[in-house]
């Protein structure tokens, strides 16, 4: 008697994950842009099996709710500005400090090597691992007085900044007015004249309609904003090894080509200012230099917020003097 063979079949069980990358920026943004590259990466080199969520601008609530997402593990990535880190890890301020950074290049040997370093174990303390840096452009100063190349060019102005004791205590020893408005009062503000300039990136003062309301562009990468691409460590952990190392290598290409888009904005725009008849000057390494000797008081006395360990090994890296100390 022939037996009868029966096959039964099961469904494969195939993993599968979602990323919910957060972030800040809305849709005409580099790093919304940049987010949308990493989604078709990872999702062309992971057949699919991790399915990437664009979770910009206002979805998911703001930048400190999607950063305590992350670390409590209801969001898998985030693109976290070094300023909201530093509320939690000081040594972040160092990527803020007015005229330290000489130039790209340099910005970039220091944030990509040992900034990278010590920054990885102060998130890992917080349930999270650095995957590398996005930037939010560098702030810059506009104004409708008088183009700026040194230090006493400011004095007087009337700049609007952000709320930052940092910013503040730079704009004072410059013997600048900082005044503290929201966004969405600036515009107003200038046009009655209750703020002679701002200190944005050069593409947001733009499309935001405040050039023009003044006369002068200077360019002198003054603060940089950088932000970091962070991912909830258990979560990455976790991951089969093949589709960990396309969200490792998908978030250092998203890096690179987010860079190239910010500075390609950045000089696109630049473009559109000059034709617009609105004077643009570049700080030179001297002018840049003057500006860091009228800070050196403000320098000490952040340097002990930051941590001086971490401070002096990027002001000797840049090869700066050695102006600090450990005395008030």
């Amino acid at each position: 008697m022939k037996k009868l063979l029966l096959f039964v079949s099961f469904p494969l069980v195939v993993f599968s994950v979602t990323l919910n990358l957060v972030h800040f920026a809305p849709p005409t943004h580099p790093i919304y842009r940049s987010v949308d590259f990493f989604k078709k990466l990872v999702e062309s080199r992971t057949g699919g099996r991790i399915r990437v969520i664009n979770g910009g601008f206002k979805l998911f609530g703001d930048e400190f709710d999607k950063l305590n997402g992350v670390m409590d593990g209801r969001y898998q990535m985030c693109i976290v500005t070094t300023s909201l880190l530093a509320n939690r890890v000081p040594e972040f301020l160092i990527c803020d400090m007015p005229f330290i950074w000489p130039n790209r290049k340099k910005l970039y040997e220091v944030l990509d090597g040992p900034l990278m370093d010590i920054f990885s174990g102060k998130v890992e303390e917080l349930g999270l691992v650095l995957l590398g840096w996005c930037e939010n452009d560098f702030r810059e100063f506009s104004n409708n007085k008088r183009p700026i190349y040194r230090p006493e060019d400011m004095a007087g102005l009337r700049i609007r900044t952000l709320n930052s004791e940092l910013y503040a205590d730079m704009y004072k020893s410059l013997g600048v007015k900082p005044v503290f408005l929201k966004f969405s009062k600036i515009l107003p503000a200038l046009k009655k004249g209750e703020i002679d300039g701002v200190d944005l990136p050069i593409p947001v003062s733009f499309i935001s309609g405040f050039l023009g309301y003044q006369r002068y562009v200077t360019v002198s990468n003054w603060s940089y904003m950088g932000c970091a691409i962070l991912a909830n460590k258990l979560w990455l952990s976790k991951l089969p090894e093949d589709l960990r190392e396309a969200v490792v290598e998908s978030a250092y290409e998203m890096a690179v080509v987010e860079r190239a888009m910010t500075m390609e904005d950045m000089m696109k725009t630049l473009d559109k200012v000059e034709d617009a008849g609105i004077k643009v000057n570049w700080l030179n390494g001297e002018e840049k230099r003057l500006f860091r000797l009228s800070l050196a008081k403000f320098y000490r006395k952040w340097a002990r917020r930051i941590g001086l360990d971490t401070f002096k090994q990027v002001w000797d890296i840049l090869g700066y003097p050695k102006l600090l100390n450990t005395s008030p």
